[in-house]
């Protein structure tokens, strides 16, 4: 029967758990106090008409077990599970009642005492009697679940026994075990494992149906209903092959079987493979060929290796002897940029300690992490106090590099690096062309006029900077403020 929810500020006060708690409004199952309370603008309803049809059939079937009672001196009832094959091959059983509990039909069987007495002398007194006609302890339930978890729950810790549950069998299973561990007494229906679930947020329903089946064990246990009952698996191909406690996970056991199988064919493959000489000696055939082939190809290669060092020889004596340069003179190696950056901004110091600590503290304040530094030295002659030389530090990867260069920004959010920049290291040509830029964009945001004419930058009619020569000291232009050549500062 449902249990009535009760009121907003408890449960219910009369707790009933009985026919007369029904659905209400928002999915909710009251009794007739509690929904006058909870909603007083709903009319009573008239059940005196329900409850006297109630009695009339409670009465009516009475007298049928009755009649029943004085046909057959013996009643056998056992369990069996709904989607069993073994329910459909018991041909003799008949199906006597249907009942509903908590919106799910359960069979109960029937058998008469004596005709199972004439087939099978031994099964009247393994199975339960019920001589008065009532709901008796079953003696026996057939039930996979249920004899699993009466096998391992005293063995093996309820968090293993649940994960296998939940794991192996399906929601139906788990449902239908539950309310054949509540037919063995009428103790647990007063239970608050007894209610009926339903799946939420926080956890499915057959992960709550588990739990109340571990709960209705216990109960039992405690009560001595289990001494009576005798569970038993009517398919074997429904119980887990493996043990709560020896698993980590449920799907390991099956693994390491399918593993093993495996090793077995292996090792027949790799005698069977052994015992075939045949085979084994055209395969030492055919490497011999392959490296005779190998062979021969090797040798011609080196001929023609040897010819081309000869040709060689004979090219370098002949340029040698007539004076020219070697082709190696002109050869340049290209210089690897991809892991250097430029930091400018950092005060001169004859320690070289202080100021590489400082650039260390510079590039984990962008990178927000440690960075590691390979060689970091000062560009642009010697050591000066009255201006500061850029530092080119190269970095462990290209990786560091682009991770520096892209939190540059950061910088100016701590006080000490206010006036440190952070900048690639590009060729000469490169840092030229954007030093010509950006005078430009000053120039033009001061309001001057600046042109640019074959690389040569000039603000007001004055040559500033050249791509060719870099910034035009100012001691090369004359008072008119022409320049007759660029000169470099240095």
């Amino acid at each position: 029967m449902p249990r009535c929810e009760g009121r907003p500020d408890g449960p219910c006060p009369e707790k009933k758990n009985d026919a007369s708690v029904h659905g209400t409004q928002g999915d909710l199952m009251l009794c007739d106090d509690c929904e006058q309370h909870r909603f007083p603008y709903v009319k009573p309803r008239n059940r005196k008409t329900k409850e006297k049809s109630s009695k009339e059939k409670s009465s009516t079937s009475s007298m049928e077990l009755s009649a029943d009672a004085q046909k057959a001196t013996q009643q056998i009832h056992v369990h069996l599970p709904q989607d069993d094959p073994a329910a459909s091959s018991m041909s003799h059983m008949s199906v006597h009642d249907v009942h509903d509990v908590k919106g799910t039909q359960y069979m109960a069987h029937r058998l008469n005492a004596e005709s199972v007495a004439g087939n099978d002398p031994s099964s009247a007194t393994t199975a339960g009697l019920d001589i008065h006609g009532a709901t008796a302890t079953p003696s026996m339930v057939c039930s996979n679940l249920l004899m699993y978890v009466n096998c391992f729950r005293d063995r093996a810790e309820a968090g293993n026994v649940k994960k296998v549950l939940g794991q192996f069998y399906t929601s139906n299973e788990i449902a239908d075990a539950k309310q054949h561990l509540m037919m063995i007494s009428t103790d647990v229906m007063k239970s608050e494992f007894a209610t009926e679930r339903r799946s939420s947020a926080q956890r499915s329903a057959s992960e709550a149906e588990i739990d109340d089946i571990v709960g209705l064990f216990d109960i039992l246990d405690r009560s001595g209903h289990l001494n009576d009952v005798k569970f038993a698996a009517c398919n074997y191909d429904r119980l887990p092959s493996y043990g709560p406690e020896d698993i980590n996970e449920c799907a390991i056991a099956d693994r390491q079987s399918r593993l093993e199988a495996a090793i077995a064919t292996m090792s027949a493959n790799i005698d069977l493979l052994a015992l075939n000489q045949p085979a084994v000696c055209d395969t030492t055939h055919f490497v011999e060929m392959f490296d005779k082939k190998l062979t021969e190809s090797t040798q011609m290669i080196q001929d023609q290796l040897s010819q081309l060092a000869a040709t060689c020889a004979q090219i370098m004596v002949s340029s040698s002897s007539s004076g020219g340069p070697t082709p190696s003179d002109g050869r340049t190696h290209p210089v690897d940029r991809t892991r250097n950056i430029v930091i400018s901004g950092i005060a001169e110091d004859r320690n070289s300690s202080v100021w590489r600590s400082k650039v260390a503290d510079a590039l984990f304040a962008a990178a927000g992490h440690h960075i590691q530094i390979l060689d970091a030295f000062r560009i642009g002659g010697r050591f000066d106090q009255r201006k500061t030389r850029p530092i080119l530090v190269k970095l462990q990867s290209a990786w560091d590099r682009r991770v520096v260069l892209s939190g540059a920004h950061n910088l100016s959010n701590d006080a000490r690096f206010v006036r440190v920049f952070l900048s690639a290291d590009e060729p000469l040509d490169v840092r030229r062309r954007n030093q010509l830029d950006r005078l430009k964009k000053r120039a033009l945001r001061d309001g001057k006029r600046a042109v640019v004419n074959d690389g040569v930058l000039l603000i007001d009619d004055v040559i500033v900077f050249s791509l060719e020569c870099g910034f035009v000291r100012e001691s090369a232009r004359d008072d008119g403020g022409n320049v007759s050549s660029p000169v470099t500062n240095g």
